[in-house]
């Protein structure tokens, strides 16, 4: 199973962030949780890292 992983940083400067940034954020997290890795790596709007 697919983990998302963000920086302590991240989530210390999420508030200071417009709007339409958070909604882009929330909405990865959820297509995260919905898809498969294959469908993960195919979708156009995410772009993943592996490390």
């Amino acid at each position: 199973m697919p983990q998302l992983a963000f920086a302590n940083t991240f989530w210390e400067s999420f508030d200071a962030l417009e709007k339409p940034v958070k909604a882009g954020v929330r909405k990865a997290m959820t297509r995260f949780q919905q898809l498969s890795i294959a469908e993960l790596y195919a979708d156009k709007g995410l772009h993943l890292v592996v490390i």
